[in-house]
């Protein structure tokens, strides 16, 4: 983040995470061409925009991310918003709220020229609290397959 850019809220859990040490680690396994840096720059700029002006009036909301191989994008793209409890995942779920979570997902990415096929099957839901319970927060063995993230 550049240092005359202010950090607040959501933005700065948000991107903390965007830059998380399980990203690093992928992107260590597939060196990123300069074409990759741009197209990863965008996604970055439309999720954090999406966080902090989209998606933060949703109960239990927290913060996302993205995990991505860029030798097969689009179609190993995957976004993980992380809601603070289940229960409160259950209520977006439960309310019909995802679909219009991811639909706001959708849109910001399109503001930005990113048209996706199928992106809102890419969307996918997640807990601190399960983390907490079932990695004790670690987050880079949680990501690791996505094998525990709600596909809602």
């Amino acid at each position: 983040m550049r240092s005359g850019r202010k950090k607040r809220g959501l933005h700065r859990t948000a991107y903390a995470l965007l830059r998380h040490p399980f990203m690093a680690a992928l992107s260590n396994q597939e060196a990123m061409r300069k074409s990759d840096k741009k197209l990863d720059k965008i996604i970055v700029t439309a999720l954090t925009d999406a966080c902090e002006n989209d998606l933060k009036g949703y109960a239990g909301f927290q913060w996302l991310t993205h995990i991505v191989s860029y030798a097969s994008f689009p179609d190993s793209l995957s976004i993980i918003c992380v809601f603070d409890t289940k229960e409160n995942l259950i209520k977006i779920t439960g309310d019909n709220k995802a679909a219009q979570l991811k639909a706001s997902i959708e849109s910001k990415l399109l503001s930005y020229d990113m048209k996706i096929k199928d992106i809102k099957k890419r969307i996918v839901f997640d807990t601190e609290e399960a983390c907490e319970q079932e990695h004790k927060g670690n987050w880079n063995r949680r990501f690791e397959g996505l094998k525990h993230a709600r596909h809602a």
